[in-house]
């Protein structure tokens, strides 16, 4: 969140160095991926939140974290 003249702006996260080395430019590109993935996107073993660079290596508590912090994490596998 940023403080503005004339209000509060809400500003994306920068994306993790993981995220951008894949070709990710923006969150809009994380979440765009994140949907493409979507149908095999539980079968991974590799997960990683492009908005704060933890990774995880089951899908339960990278679903957690998507509900838990609103990020969207990708499958690295």
């Amino acid at each position: 969140m940023v403080v503005v003249s004339g209000g509060v702006r809400n500003v994306a996260p920068p994306l993790s160095d993981r995220a951008r080395a894949n070709g990710l430019a923006s969150m809009d590109d994380v979440k765009a991926a994140v949907l493409r993935q979507q149908p095999v996107w539980w079968q991974g073993k590799s997960f990683h939140c492009a908005a704060c660079g933890l990774d995880f290596v089951s899908p339960f508590p990278a679903a957690t974290h998507t509900v838990n912090e609103r990020h969207p994490v990708l499958r690295m596998d």
